[in-house]
């Protein structure tokens, strides 16, 4: 755990870690009668009752199906001003707390969302995540009940109610306004609120097999010093293996700071029984003793182990002796005093099935300048590369953080393969009160190869020295095999071992041989070795909810995918008033919509009913509004959400999108079953590739594809761990490429060279594409006999902050199958690489870049195009690919609002999917030149530009470029990837350029002009809605027709009711 070493602060420092859980005091309200459980409430409408104190019954359900917790309250005595019931992470500190208050003036009870930052006043949060159910005064007692969210979207003030986990619940209640509690009308209590699975048994401490051994000092002076380590060793009974199932403090001084327990294998060094002071000389004092056992600190009582868990000690057992060490702080040098304080061990010769252990992470690196409002330390790891030793995987069952009084927040991060779980944390730490934590269940398991990252924060404020790492009550400590974190900048490795080890380690004369034999033994990892490996970020706020009937507004659109553009129906809930409005918005940026001039939308009904709200209205398949997206027929389009508290504000995590056909005339496609036993998966991805520390940079790697037999995929997803991926594009290789397989190779500014036999782009990635399926007649083929054998990988990196430790695993996941479909799919480009932006420009537009009926005249057949894709780079605003048959313009495929980090392929509509030789298209991009001071050009690199439209079309034929090559080449190309790089790459392409114009590969730009054609008309056929009104707004309580009227309240509505 931690090795024992002089007050000097080096790496060795006998690390004082605590287990320790404090809570507040509960003292007491005399009263004349209690408060009992379900005096006042049902039981079936609260199934969960727990006596606080004698006067306050907390009773309480969860509904996890709507994420609320109910909770109702009985307190003896009926002239509180106020009373509070929260959450906590043990003291006042951070507490997350309801408050009740009753205004005499106007004889009525209201409830608000506090937040206690300070141990004063707590503050009103901004956001008001409880309600009030019902409250009054009766013979002689306070009822009230309310209703919060399990996991609120509040994550900076409310305290989450987590599954199976302890959490502390703190109380408090006084006369008069919201004021100080004193030190009578408080209390806390460790309990579990969400309980889906039976609680552990209570361990019966009075049982016949359980004894007790009193490890404590007796009358030890206390010394006139501000910090003093004052030991004692104790022998255990050692006449058989013996199992600790429990502990608890026992504290006679108010000078008592912590106190730790070392276990000792051999006869320590002083005899049982002699006091010591191991202030300065813990390691040669206790040679034997290096190892933590046990610990406390403030406000601990009673810690009881798990069921099936013990510590052992006794015979043939590693612990013999125990190392009592109690530090005492005497800032005032008082003399005199003296000291029995210690710690009583529970155990039991009846051996528990599992032996406890416990383990450290944390820092000796701890440098706080004096006066720093916060600072916090470099984050200290324990690495894969120790805990991938761990046989098994363990269990988490408490958490214990220790820092002295500068400490004011710790965290502990649990990362697993690549994605950190929920943390382990102190958001607002409190000396005071360093209790237990217990991990939320996701955590709770330690799998070989998991990750932690440590860090603690402190103040600087009050103190003129800088603050370093120590044993003194004014140093400070972070801790959180036996040791697992980063000796730096001590010693540039990561210790993997047990404290005597450690220890050692430390205080050999000359440690180099113990050093090279952990090395070569892994006990200590070279921090060189083993660097930090990106991470999916844990996101607080996926999953919160907020009161399902306290919502100010709700939004519903369709969109392009993302914001932009989107045409938005948004349903506002006016307090005032107790009514609902219904308006019609356009976003046309990603701030607050704008209302409509037009209004377009039509409410029919709105209200709250059983904790939901419910609402309908109506609007036009095709408004004449251009500002209004219509709704097309057979036609996957993006649907948005979103919804709030209060007025209509940002949606933080409250919102989403979803692909949907609104207006389907036959029967939708089947779902794609990739879970089907003919469905095979694999992934071309890069192998913790490092990112070069460049703005923009390309790495390749070369796959070999299954060649047994011909495959079809069927669909792909992106896999990506790192923000740093800009696109992803795979090029289908006909040969075995220069690249060897799994060799990973540059190819930002050379890949024609490094490539040669991978020319036709097969299937590529950009931001908002998420997983696509291809029609169920419809498959990419590869493999035996096909064209394509081997995959070229290619990532776009955009690195402008140059970091030079970022990894990434990133690529696409192909679903392939043997069962070959119908038709084969292809892909084939529109676009132009013609692109000239001036700096400070609005909006500039490429000149129109034609596919022409000279090319797609050769096509054997009609193709269907079922699937497009618009790439551009971050300075794209729109881009359209207009469809021209026989003169005439069909509807259009476009990006109206080209949003860069919402790429998401487009489903043209019926009309344009239909692909016929002869057809032309005329491909446009659009770019803001604002913010640049030089002009942007067609090129790679992020701050480049492209334009491509990959078009994704059935059946294939052997063309994947129809567009102009000029200014560059005054021809247009008609072929696939290979013949155009064959041109480009030719010393002498003359020959191939005349071969290729005349197989009408190659069309002279000159011979295809722009065509003349009838534009499309958007508005033809648009229609306003009926002059028939609906209701424009509607009472909240008084449903809609059909709708049961909501229960009383204070009642649950009927479980078997459904809307």
């Amino acid at each position: 755990m931690a090795s024992h070493e002089s007050q000097s602060g080096g790496p060795g420092t006998r690390l004082a870690l605590v287990l320790v859980a404090a809570a507040l005091a509960m003292a007491l309200v005399p009263v004349s009668q209690a408060a009992d459980c379900w005096a006042s409430f049902s039981k079936s409408e609260y199934p969960n009752c727990e006596q606080l104190a004698p006067s306050y019954a907390l009773h309480w359900q969860v509904n996890s199906d709507d994420g609320t917790a109910t909770f109702a309250v009985e307190l003896d005595g009926d002239t509180w001003g106020w009373i509070g019931l929260g959450i906590s992470e043990g003291g006042m500190l951070a507490a997350d707390i309801a408050v009740l208050q009753y205004d005499t003036a106007t004889d009525r009870f209201t409830l608000g969302d506090y937040w206690a930052q300070t141990f004063g006043r707590p503050a009103l949060d901004a956001q008001q995540d409880v309600r009030l159910i019902m409250a009054h005064r009766n013979h002689g007692r306070t009822i009230f009940a309310f209703r919060r969210p399990l996991h609120s979207c509040d994550t900076s003030f409310d305290q989450r109610i987590f599954k199976d986990t302890l959490q502390w619940v703190v109380y408090a209640y006084g006369e008069g306004p919201l004021s100080y509690h004193g030190v009578v009308n408080r209390g806390s209590k460790w309990m579990r609120l969400w309980q889906t699975i039976p609680p552990p048994p209570k361990p019966d401490l009075t049982s016949p097999d359980i004894q007790t051994v009193d490890v404590r000092h007796t009358n030890a002076p206390v010394p006139p010093a501000t910090t003093t380590y004052i030991c004692e060793n104790f022998a255990l009974p050692s006449d058989r293996v013996y199992h600790v199932v429990a502990f608890e403090a026992k504290i006679t001084s108010k000078f008592v700071h912590h106190i730790t327990t070392w276990s000792c294998k051999n006869a320590p060094k002083h005899p049982p029984g002699e006091l010591f002071n191991c202030t300065g000389s813990a390691v040669t004092d206790m040679t034997d003793c290096t190892n933590v056992f046990l610990a406390w600190a403030p406000g601990v009582t009673t810690v009881e182990l798990p069921p099936n868990t013990g510590i052992a000690f006794g015979k043939d057992q590693d612990v013999q002796y125990l190392s009592l060490s109690v530090h005492y702080n005497n800032p005032e040098h008082v003399e005199g005093a003296y000291d029995s304080s210690g710690i009583r061990f529970f155990f039991t010769p009846i051996l528990r099935e599992i032996e406890m252990g416990l383990m450290l992470f944390g820092t000796n690196s701890i440098n706080v300048p004096p006066g720093a409002p916060l600072a916090s330390t470099v984050p200290s790891r324990c690495p894969s590369n120790c805990t991938s030793k761990f046989p098994q995987p363990m269990t988490f069952f408490f958490n214990f953080f220790h820092m002295h009084i500068s400490g004011r927040k710790i965290i502990t991060q649990h990362i697993r393969n690549g994605v950190e779980l929920p943390p382990i944390e102190r958001t607002s730490f409190n000396f005071n009160f360093q209790g237990p934590v217990e991990p939320q269940i996701e955590t709770r398991t330690f799998l070989p190869g998991d990750e932690f990252i440590t860090t603690c924060s402190y103040t600087g404020v009050g103190r003129d020295v800088t603050t370093h790492y120590g044993p003194s009550s004014f140093d400070e400590m972070v801790p959180t095999v036996n040791n697992c974190w980063d000796l730096s900048p001590n010693a540039p490795f990561y210790t993997c071992m047990v404290g005597d080890e450690l220890n050692a380690i430390f205080t050999a004369a000359n440690p180099l041989p113990l050093v090279y034999q952990a090395l070569q033994t892994g006990k200590l990892i070279s921090t060189a070795a083993a660097p930090m490996q990106p991470y999916t970020p844990y996101n607080a706020t996926v999953g919160c909810r907020a009161l399902p009937d306290t919502w100010g507004w709700i939004g519903l659109g369709i969109s392009e995918g993302g914001m932009l553009a989107a045409d938005i129906a948004v349903l506002q809930y006016d307090t005032a008033t107790d009514r609902f409005t219904l308006g019609d918005y356009w976003a046309q940026t990603f701030g607050r919509p704008a209302l409509d001039e037009q209004q377009d939308v039509r409410l029919l009904s709105a209200a709250r009913s059983g904790g939901r709200t419910i609402y309908s209205f109506r609007r036009p398949l095709h408004s004449c509004d251009t500002a209004d997206r219509e709704i097309l027929k057979d036609t996957l389009q993006w649907v948005i959400f979103a919804y709030g508290v209060g007025p209509l504000n940002y949606h933080s995590q409250n919102r989403g999108s979803k692909v949907l056909r609104l207006w389907p005339t036959g029967p939708l496609p089947a779902k794609l079953d990739l879970t089907s036993p003919d469905v095979e998966m694999v992934d071309l991805v890069h192998d913790k590739a490092l990112v070069p520390a460049i703005t923009t940079s390309y790495l390749c790697k070369n796959f070999e594809l299954p060649a047994d037999m011909p495959y079809h995929i069927i669909a792909f997803e992106p896999v990506i761990t790192t923000p740093h991926v800009h696109h992803i594009t795979t090029w289908a290789c006909r040969h075995p490429p220069t690249h060897t397989p799994g060799e990973l190779f540059d190819c930002t500014s050379n890949a024609l060279s490094d490539m040669p036999d991978c020319t036709d782009v097969f299937l590529a990635w950009a931001p908002g594409i998420s997983r696509v399926e291809m029609p169920d007649h419809v498959g990419l083929p590869f493999g035996k006999d096909q064209e394509v054998k081997y995959i070229t990988l290619s990532i776009h990196y955009n690195n402008p902050e140059h970091l030079d430790n970022a990894y990434d695993s990133s690529g696409l996941r192909f679903y392939y199958t043997a069962v070959l479909r119908e038709i084969e799919m292809g892909l084939i480009i529109f676009g132009t690489n013609s692109i000239n932006v001036p700096p400070g420009a609005p909006l500039t537009s490429t000149a129109p870049n034609l596919c022409p009926s000279a090319c797609t005249s050769q096509f054997p057949q009609p193709m269907t195009i079922f699937m497009t894709f618009f790439h551009m780079h971050s300075s794209g605003r729109k881009a359209v690919t207009q469809h021209i048959r026989n003169g005439v313009e069909l509807p259009p495929i476009e990006r109206t609002s080209f949003n860069f980090n919402f790429q998401g392929p487009v489903d043209g509509r019926p009309e344009t999917r239909t692909f016929l030789p002869g057809d032309e298209f005329i491909t446009t991009c659009s770019y803001t030149g604002e913010g640049r001071d030089m002009t942007t050009h067609y090129g790679p690199g992020s701050m480049d530009e492209m334009c491509w439209i990959y078009a994704a079309y059935y059946p294939r034929v052997p063309v994947s470029n129809c567009w102009d090559l000029s200014p560059s080449v005054p021809f247009i190309t008609c072929m696939g990837g290979d013949d155009l790089k064959a041109i480009f790459t030719s010393p002498d392409p003359t020959p191939l350029v005349l071969q290729a114009a005349q197989q009408g590969k190659l069309i002279p730009t000159q011979a295809a002009p722009l065509p003349t054609f009838t534009p499309f008309n958007a508005t033809e056929g648009c229609r306003a809605l009926p002059s028939a009104e609906g209701l424009k707004a509607s009472p909240t309580k008084r449903p809609p027709p059909g709708m049961k009227r909501p229960p009383p309240k204070g009642r649950r509505p009927p479980p078997s009711r459904k809307v």
